[in-house]
């Protein structure tokens, strides 16, 4: 299968980039040109030499759409793993653009599947579509829960989330939204939930580092969101969205942990207590459906996180007996 992910040279896009190489499929990766070359991408961060040769760039806008469909018909692609996006912080300083890119841009995924002749487009939803009210109210958030999203960026994904069911249900076409809570590791380089870059790859490489947290927040490690996509571009079609979890740990217990095994990290830890919920899902239709079960929880996580970015820096491991 030759498979197109957008934000492709981005934080996830570089992993499912990886596990499609690894499986065997080809892969174009289409993204906005970097300006400084793909070497400072997360790209260049995550893929070895080898892997880089074998993946396809090309740069361009996820709103341009005849861009789009020219180029899924001339790579001959047969699905899309929709993961352009502009994230909260920037949806709020440029709604407009932010509406371009998380919806538009993903319709004209949509669009250039029809065109194509494509089964199916996998895209990247998010957990912010449920809300802090949605949150508490219920306790336990099933994956059908009702949306009732606080930020912007969450109403952008609530209407994309509709448009994947109307595209389904009136043209036929296999849509299915992953709805990632808060993923960490390393190559993470923006977003609203960044602050869980200065609690891990920061202190990494001992820069001191101020984190802006949301508690309660749910984690998912990188490489289990890429193995969701991967799960969701091969199971037969039963629901429009799924929930992809990692594990709910309030921010100073990671920040516990993380100076066990980083004693001199420096991270000032503050609290945004109005919007401290925690995020605790049912997983049921991601367990039973998508055959999506994590493989790391916080610790393992954040341990591999904190080892592989001083792998790059050529520092020793931390953590391992």
């Amino acid at each position: 299968m030759k498979y197109l992910v957008t934000g492709g040279s981005g934080f996830l896009g570089s992993y499912v980039a990886k596990q499609l190489l690894a499986r065997g499929d080809e892969v174009v990766c289409f993204d906005l040109p970097p300006k400084t070359g793909l070497e400072e991408t997360s790209l260049a961060e995550v893929l070895t030499k080898d892997e880089m040769e074998k993946v396809k760039f090309v740069g361009g806008d996820i709103t341009d759409d005849k861009k789009l469909v020219e180029l899924c018909k001339e790579e001959k692609i047969d699905m899309i793993i929709h993961l352009a996006a502009m994230l909260t912080d920037a949806c709020q300083k440029n709604m407009q653009l932010g509406i371009r890119v998380n919806i538009l841009g993903t319709i004209n995924c949509f669009e250039a599947a029809r065109a194509c002749n494509m089964k199916r487009v996998v895209y990247a939803s998010s957990g912010s579509v449920f809300g802090n009210k949605t949150y508490a109210r219920l306790g336990v958030v099933g994956n059908e829960a009702p949306h009732d999203p606080d930020s912007i960026y969450g109403k952008m994904k609530d209407f994309v989330e509709y448009c994947g069911k109307f595209y389904h249900d009136f043209y036929g076409l296999e849509t299915i939204g992953l709805r990632f809570t808060v993923i960490y590791g390393k190559g993470r380089k923006r977003g609203g939930a960044n602050f869980i870059k200065a609690m891990l790859n920061d202190p990494a490489l001992g820069i001191p580092s101020v984190a802006d947290a949301t508690d309660g927040s749910n984690f998912v490690y990188v490489a289990d969101c890429a193995r969701a996509c991967l799960l969701a571009t091969q199971i037969p079609y039963k629901r429009h969205a799924y929930t992809i979890t990692g594990e709910t740990l309030p921010a100073k217990e990671l920040l516990e942990y993380v100076k066990t095994i980083l004693p001199d990290a420096r991270i000032e830890l503050r609290i945004n207590e109005n919007s401290s919920v925690p995020r605790i899902f049912d997983t049921t239709a991601e367990e039973q459906e998508l055959g999506y079960i994590p493989e790391y929880d916080l610790r393992k996580g954040a341990l591999a996180t904190i080892n592989s970015v001083r792998a790059d820096e050529g520092l020793p491991p931390v953590g391992i007996e």
